[in-house]
């Protein structure tokens, strides 16, 4: 057993480094103590709730000993260094430094705690007290330190001071009693009263911010998603209800449950059921967005609904190749491999887009018959001829295929905010089909008609071949 030394002989500088030399060596006999194997092999055998109980005053200790140190620290930053020109044990002149070095701490923590320690020294004497003497966390007084400096931001200087003290006097009780959650949301709730005008913009703000991207990243797509908290619950809450349906109706993967023998609320079930869980909503998401547009709930542009573009050439196929996939919003397919390109076609409607002879004598019948279909189709869909003016939808499709963008140099404007011009114009014979059409946006669409850019077949191109148009700009005005 230890004793703590009380004795008030020698003044409190004597006191202050006997009982950290004192504390120090109690850390030091129990990290001894647990790299011990015999002694490990009996703590195993403690019971839980006295084990609980050590851990828990143990992290009390510790936390009440990192009130001590920061205290100290401030003292030490208040009192050498810079502020007074000499150097902290007798190397340093910079407090974040010495902390850095001799307490072998990151730049980041050591800044930490110097900026807590000021925090504490000169606008938040009450919660230091209350830290020292274990009432509160660490964690609680970084949540009220922080919080409460960035709920008064918006409030004049004038205010703050007063402000502070009515928010401490809030908020320290919480601290007290509840858990750093309870701290926060209390802290969140201080900001609606003292800068109502401010959380009311910083709501519209939130509106007006809110951002969807899409990026690859290695053999996947990560989508980066910035929502209102209203719009975030309203995607969870759906997706959620759709992988409790999972679970209730039986469809879930086996590769998707806990395995056996594993309880679900042990740590490892836990940890597992949360990367289960996260890796189901993903796929509650994907299965959502692919219902709506096989059930054409989301509407049409050009009279195509909205779909999701696979390009499969025959002979990269055949060789292993695999296909693009067309990403919305990006320049550029993304490819996947010839199985993942098997599977989609299992359940998709297949517009043929014939850019080169298809050879014929493949060696699976099915190949040969998808071939021959192929060929078909494509008289049938890609030349319209005179019948018809306006682009029809498979048509349509095949443009999309083939220009992927804006055909004009240099524009990357997306498929869906693009028109089918005619090159030859239609009231002029020319004809609705792959050959004489071209996707144009809204602004090179103007450029080729009112800026009279003149559009010439590639010498040289197949009709499905992307660069199969030249674009030539209008001749210059003679100077006067």
């Amino acid at each position: 057993m230890c004793s703590v030394v009380t004795s008030s002989r020698g003044g409190a500088a004597v006191r202050l480094a006997a009982l950290i030399d004192q504390s120090a060596r109690v850390h030091e006999e129990l990290a001894v103590l647990l790299a011990d194997a015999d002694a490990v092999a009996e703590v195993a055998g403690v019971p839980g709730d006295a084990l609980a109980a050590h851990v828990t005053a143990l992290l009390a200790s510790l936390d009440r000993g990192s009130a001590v140190a920061t205290t100290l620290a401030g003292r030490v930053d208040a009192t050498q260094g810079r502020a007074t020109g000499s150097l902290i044990a007798g190397r340093f002149a910079s407090s974040r430094r010495w902390l850095e070095v001799d307490g072998r701490v990151s730049a980041g923590s050591a800044g930490a705690v110097l900026a807590r320690a000021r925090d504490l020294r000169e606008d938040y004497p009450t919660v230091a007290e209350a830290w020292l003497s274990g009432e509160v966390s660490s964690d609680a007084v970084r949540e009220m330190t922080v919080g409460i400096r960035k709920a008064l931001r918006a409030v004049p200087v004038a205010d703050r001071g007063v402000l502070r003290d009515k928010a401490v006097a809030v908020v320290l009780p919480v601290a007290k009693v509840g858990t750093v959650a309870d701290v926060r949301h209390a802290i969140d709730a201080l900001r609606f009263t003292l800068d109502a005008d401010g959380t009311t913009q910083a709501a519209l703000d939130a509106h007006l911010e809110q951002s969807v991207t899409c990026e690859r990243v290695g053999a996947m797509s990560k989508l980066t998603a910035w929502l209102t908290h209203e719009g975030a619950a309203a995607v969870m809450t759906v997706l959620g209800a759709k992988v409790d349906r999972m679970h209730r109706d039986g469809t879930l993967a086996a590769e998707d449950a806990l395995p056996d023998g594993v309880d679900p609320e042990s740590w490892e079930g836990r940890r597992l059921g949360r990367v289960r869980r996260g890796h189901l909503l993903a796929v509650a998401l994907t299965e959502t967005m692919t219902g709506l547009l096989d059930d054409n709930q989301v509407g049409s542009h050009h009279g195509i609904a909205p779909h999701v573009t696979v390009t499969v050439d025959l002979h990269r196929q055949e060789a292993g190749l695999g296909g693009e996939l067309c990403i919305p919003g990006s320049d550029e397919p993304v490819l996947i491999p010839s199985e993942s390109v098997r599977r989609i076609l299992c359940d998709a409607d297949i517009t043929t887009v014939v850019t080169r002879h298809v050879r014929t004598g493949l060696d699976p019948a099915s190949d040969r018959s998808i071939a021959e279909q192929l060929q078909n189709a494509a008289r049938e869909v890609l030349w319209v001829g005179r019948t018809e003016r306006v682009v029809p939808p498979r048509l349509r499709r095949a443009l999309e295929a083939r220009d992927r963008h804006c055909a004009f140099p240099g524009c990357r404007a997306h498929v869906g905010r693009c028109h089918a011009h005619h090159v030859h114009e239609w009231e002029h014979g020319g004809p609705t089909d792959i050959s004489n059409t071209v996707l144009l946006c809204v602004r090179h669409h103007h450029a080729v008609h009112e800026g009279h850019w003149s559009i010439t077949r590639t010498p040289g191109t197949p009709p499905g071949a992307t660069s199969v148009w030249t674009f030539t700009p209008p001749p210059r005005p003679p100077r006067p």
